[in-house]
């Protein structure tokens, strides 16, 4: 019954270093094919300002 235990344990230890050494070869590999020029560069221009103002009113649910 020991021997049983010791061999799941090594396993699921064996199991778990393995999808994380995929998982991160994915991500990388997912990084490089979307990072290709797509991300937008703002040049050194400074982001739009929030307009002054309160925000729009939400409509009601009376159908009056």
């Amino acid at each position: 019954m020991k021997d049983k235990i010791m061999v799941f344990i090594i396993g699921v230890l064996v199991g778990a270093v393995l999808s994380t050494g995929v998982f991160f070869a994915y991500t990388k590999i997912s990084n490089n094919n979307n990072n290709n020029g797509n991300v937008p560069q703002m040049n050194g221009q400074e982001p739009p300002d929030k307009p002054d103002g309160d925000p729009p009113e939400k409509p009601s649910d009376d159908n009056n």
